[in-house]
């Protein structure tokens, strides 16, 4: 959000428009932005960069034969940065995800951050709904800032996490 300030104001619009209660399911889905942001920061940033199975039986893929008991590891973070699904997949664009473009939907894993099929991580709801509470109660106060002008590096494995720290300054807003 310091990078894209932008989208922090559309954000805190949203938060600012909650009313003065406890955050209940509908101020969460009035969390828009929010919601379009996060997908967007979970595609360009998997949580969780490997995801290991075994096969199940033995199957070929790209002329490969892959036997039963084989471990493998599907890359979430490989399919949603392919061109073949995203427009330009290197550009912070949260928009992909609204009504109009729907990208997230040109293939059923295009965006996999929580993994899928039978797997699939059944906290992506529970960890959205953290997500959105937790910007609810930071941005009605704060705004984040960039401390420093440098590019923010990223380790991707074992979790994503910035190099070096994250040069981060929270700014009390003027109300």
């Amino acid at each position: 959000l310091a990078t894209h300030p932008d989208w922090q104001d559309k954000i805190i619009a949203e938060v600012d428009a909650l009313p003065d209660a406890p955050l209940d399911d509908a101020g969460l889905a009035s969390m828009q932005s929010a919601d379009l942001v996060l997908k967007e920061a979970l595609r360009l940033l998997p949580p969780v960069p490997l995801i290991p199975r075994r096969a199940v039986r033995d199957f070929e893929w790209q002329g490969h034969i892959i036997s039963a008991g084989t471990w493998v590891s599907a890359s979430p973070g490989t399919v949603m940065m392919s061109p073949e699904y995203w427009t330009e997949p290197e550009k912070f664009d949260p928009d992909r995800f609204g009504p109009d473009r729907q990208e997230d939907r040109s293939h059923k894993y295009a965006w996999a951050p929580f993994g899928g099929g039978a797997h699939k991580c059944i906290g992506l709801h529970f960890a959205t709904m953290q997500v959105k509470i937790f910007l609810a109660a930071l941005l009605k106060s704060h705004q984040i800032e960039l401390a420093t002008e440098a590019p923010i590096d990223w380790a991707r494995v074992p979790i994503p996490q910035p190099k070096g720290g994250l040069p981060v300054v929270l700014r009390k807003r003027v109300q």
